[in-house]
């Protein structure tokens, strides 16, 4: 198994958001997510970023994307994730 590079520095920032997920993540999370047959993970620093959930096992980010995300700045910063996420061999999906 390979591992990410682990962002220590934004692990109060990943705690602070695994308790206040939007409710698109806590219905993929309560209804699959949690019960998936392999590891994953919530709210997980990698490099410089938080995604939403990771499987280690898979390789696989899921990012829930919401309104926030429909602005052209934070598109900007989703296509840069998603480009330094694929140079780390993970597949990256938005939903």
């Amino acid at each position: 198994m390979n591992y990410l590079p682990y962002n220590k520095k934004l692990v109060s920032r990943a705690k602070e958001l695994r308790k206040n997920m939007t409710v698109s993540e806590q219905k993929l999370w309560k209804n699959y997510l949690k019960t998936f047959p392999d590891r994953v993970y919530r709210q997980r620093p990698i490099e410089n970023f938080i995604v939403d959930f990771y499987c280690p096992k898979l390789k696989l980010v899921i990012e829930v994307d919401g309104e926030s995300h429909y602005y052209e700045n934070a598109q900007n910063y989703d296509q840069e994730r998603t480009q330094i996420l694929l140079s780390l061999w993970v597949k990256s999906n938005s939903i």
